[in-house]
């Protein structure tokens, strides 16, 4: 029940977003569709209490497997600062080979130099585990850093860090980190608007 509930919600988020009309002068850069594929609650990279650091080892508990997402990253820019710099909205769903169900919604902070990117993330959403980790909560918060390549037509390809997390809100926080490989296309190439 809970699993459609939050498919229903991100259809319905998306769908939306999608057709709200944008100002010209708001929508500075186009709207992307982005497809990420990865590994869920990965040891490569962990976020511990001695900071950023690489785990080669494998911790008990780990429930690795594999990661899709899709999310809509709106065009309209709630603020930007001279072309190199803004910070957008976006929506987006999860899951994982062991049926792990996430929808959330959020802001990314979007650098440009050249045909180069760095985008931080940061969002909120409904967790469901199916046979996946049990973060302690429904309610969990994400962080996202990604680097790449935009190209010409405004398509990009990324390679991203994610950690997700409920923030102590819940009885216990073990947390996850993902590793991520994202391909982001323009909404208008896709759809022809």
């Amino acid at each position: 029940m809970l699993r459609s509930g939050i498919a229903a919600l991100g259809v319905a988020i998306v769908s939306v977003l999608s057709a709200a009309p944008v100002a010209p002068a708001a929508a500075q850069k186009p709207a992307l569709l982005s497809f990420g594929v990865g590994q869920f609650d990965t040891n490569a990279i962990d976020t511990g209490s001695a900071g950023l650091y690489f785990d080669v080892g494998d911790k008990a508990g780990r429930k690795k497997a594999t990661e899709a997402r899709v999310e809509y990253r709106s065009g309209l820019e709630l603020y930007s600062a001279g072309g190199w710099f803004s910070v957008r909205p976006f929506v987006g769903a999860a899951t994982s080979a062991d049926g792990m169900l996430y929808g959330l919604g959020g802001v990314l902070f979007d650098f440009t130099w050249g045909n180069f990117v760095f985008t931080p993330s940061f969002g909120a959403g409904l967790y469901s585990r199916g046979d996946g980790k049990d973060l302690g909560n429904a309610i969990e918060f994400r962080t996202m850093f990604e680097v790449g390549y935009r190209f010409e037509n405004a398509a990009r390809v990324t390679a991203g860090f994610s950690h997700m997390s409920n923030a102590n809100i819940g009885n216990k926080n073990p947390g996850s980190n993902s590793l991520m490989l994202y391909v982001h296309l323009p909404v208008n190439s896709l759809f022809g608007e």
